[in-house]
């Protein structure tokens, strides 16, 4: 949360509580006045005050914005509930011209921006304008029009109008293109976290059965939420896909159709080895702290993924606030680092994957062939460390992490 950002939630909180208030004070007839009402008042003001919490949780405009809304609406309502009609056409001026005034990044209703749409509503488009191509009845930048159009025929070439595709990690968008239904079990599955709804995304997926479907890597389309990637945010649904389904064709840069191929699930196996990262719990005493893991001794030439066992622990204020940022730096013998965030369900027990090499590469996993999988030099993992810091003043601090095991993860298939 940014200090703009705080004060774009507390403002509103503290108008809020002044005009409530206020509103109490003011003698009128409560028995016509709803927003009179000491029980009115009461309700509105902690329901407000428990919706602002989200805004503290998730801190970008967009949600600040969803946060403050009821406060500000049932002010609002406060305010022009008063009997003098001179004190609610003030009321009413004031609010209008302080969204008009204040509003940021900007108001929504600029002069500028209504005579544009003003314009638009005399003198309507009746063709793209130049750099843009139709798609679907609506303009869109040439290239993305010529990308839409490419991967919904790839779709509905290969499966049934009104069918199901499968797509990681969440552009929707393409499914909605091409008229089919994208498989799902949680509406949000890129922001799933914990073995329930995992559970549930994947049944879903195995329910549908979906013939074809379309795998964004990491860094083009796809890119990361709040700095994690999305394989280690929904290993379970990644691991899912990779057995069900290989890469059929490259439809833009980096980006595969796949193809539903089941024969994978039988012919892909996993083995785990050990690293030498002891268990161990360390106690947090600061806001930012630096969790060295040690040399795990990683396997010359094997791993494809690392996977971590742990288990954070929080106290109760973590259901007020936010948890701090979860990070694994990764140094490899080349010289070369890289960090990695992640989340975990709070006080679990949880698996946390990784793949520490280019996070595009995992595009290769869904080739026909394992000598497709590994294209690039792995040089040896040599240190491991974890960063534990605040995303912002809200952020919560574990009281501790404990590490349970780590493993390197080789994946093979046998051929056909």
């Amino acid at each position: 949360m940014s200090p703009d950002s705080t004060i774009r939630l507390f403002v509103p909180l503290i108008v809020g509580a002044v005009v409530f208030l206020v509103r109490r004070a003011v003698a009128a007839d409560r028995t016509t006045v709803i927003t009179a009402r000491p029980g009115f008042l009461l309700s509105a003001f902690a329901f407000s005050v428990l919706a602002m919490q989200s805004g503290l949780v998730r801190s970008d405009p967009n949600h600040i914005v969803f946060a403050v809304f009821p406060m500000v609406f049932f002010t609002g309502a406060v305010l022009f509930s008063f009997p003098s009609r001179l004190v609610s056409l003030l009321a009413a001026v004031i609010a209008v011209a302080s969204s008009l005034l204040f509003a940021e990044p900007a108001p929504a209703f600029r002069s500028s921006s209504l005579r544009y749409r003003y314009a638009q509503f005399r003198y309507p488009l009746t063709a793209c304008p130049g750099g843009f191509e139709e798609f679907d009845h609506a303009c869109y930048p040439a290239g993305f029009s010529a990308m839409l159009e490419t991967m919904a025929k790839y779709l509905q070439q290969r499966t049934a109008a009104g069918g199901s595709v499968v797509i990681f990690p969440y552009q929707y968008m393409f499914g909605m293109a091409s008229g089919r239904n994208v498989v799902g079990g949680v509406e949000q599955s890129f922001l799933a976290v914990g073995p329930y709804l995992a559970h549930l995304d994947v049944a879903a997926l195995q329910r549908a059965a979906a013939p074809s479907g379309l795998y964004f890597p990491d860094g083009g389309l796809s890119l990361p939420i709040d700095g994690v990637p999305n394989f280690t945010r929904n290993p379970e649904i990644w691991f899912w896909i990779f057995q069900h389904y290989r890469a059929e064709q490259e439809l833009a840069p980096g980006v595969l159709g796949l193809q539903r191929d089941d024969s994978r699930a039988n012919r892909i196996s996993m083995q785990a080895r050990p690293l030498l990262v002891a268990a161990k719990s360390f106690a947090i005493h600061d806001r930012s702290s630096l969790l060295d893991l040690g040399d795990p001794a990683w396997p010359i030439e094997s791993g494809d993924f690392l996977r971590l066992r742990v288990n954070v622990h929080y106290g109760p204020m973590l259901k007020l606030r936010k948890p701090e940022r979860l990070q694994l730096e990764i140094t490899r013998a080349d010289g070369s680092r890289d960090v990695r965030a992640f989340v975990v369900e709070p006080n679990v027990s949880s698996e946390v994957w990784f793949y520490p090499w280019n996070e595009p590469d995992l595009a290769h996993y869904f080739g026909a062939d394992e000598i497709q999988w590994r294209t690039a030099t792995r040089p040896e993992i040599t240190q491991l460390r974890l960063l534990v810091a605040p995303v912002d003043w809200v952020s919560q601090q574990p009281d501790s992490i404990a590490i349970e095991s780590a493993d390197a993860v080789t994946f093979s298939m046998a051929h056909q």
